[in-house]
């Protein structure tokens, strides 16, 4: 029976950086099951898995021999650091091109805010006013960090959104029930 042990490079990293796990189990392994901690496995032998979000994650390693392993498997915990840039937005009803932007990263100290129309922000949560003009989608993206890690997002926002009513009936008579309809954004 193989007697699983590894190595992992590095211990700590960023949000969606590659670690790189290196089998080192003794006793003829031919076979790995890898359990990285965040949902994701392999039976690679020399695996690397980049972690989505921040925390502290126990990878295991059970290395088999033609189906014999030993039931206590090799164990490292990885610690991936904070920053995860997300990010909501919400416009306002009565003039559509003006964004409220809000932050929803996950331990930032620092952001950076590219709008897609050339302007850019360093606040937490800005305000955006686009063009007035026909309905226009904008690659919005923010850039977040803390310390020597950073983390992006961007979303697609679409500004000078109109609403449009359209009616059940036309022309509309006293006493007839109307449907009124709405699309927007």
């Amino acid at each position: 029976q193989p007697v699983s042990d590894f190595t992992a490079s590095p211990l700590t990293a960023c949000v969606n950086t590659p670690i790189q796990f290196t089998d080192k189990s003794t006793g003829g392994a031919n076979q790995w099951f890898w359990d990285f901690g965040d949902g994701n496995t392999s039976t690679l032998q020399n695996p690397a898995n980049s972690f989505q979000k921040p925390g502290t994650f126990i990878v295991k390693l059970t290395a088999y021999n033609d189906g014999c392993y030993q039931p206590t498997p090799k164990t490292v915990n990885i610690t991936i650091n904070n920053p995860l840039a997300d990010f909501s937005y919400s416009f306002d009803c009565t003039n559509s091109n003006n964004f409220s932007f809000k932050d929803g990263s996950t331990g930032p100290l620092t952001w950076a805010w590219a709008f897609g129309d050339g302007v850019t922000s360093a606040a937490q949560n800005p305000t955006h006013s686009f063009t007035p003009g026909a309905p226009t989608t904008f690659n919005v993206s923010l850039t977040v960090t803390n310390g020597a890690c950073q983390s992006s997002i961007t979303k697609s926002v679409t500004a000078n959104q109109v609403t449009a009513i359209s009616v059940s009936a036309n022309p509309i008579c006293k006493n007839n029930t109307v449907l009124i309809n709405t699309t927007h954004p």
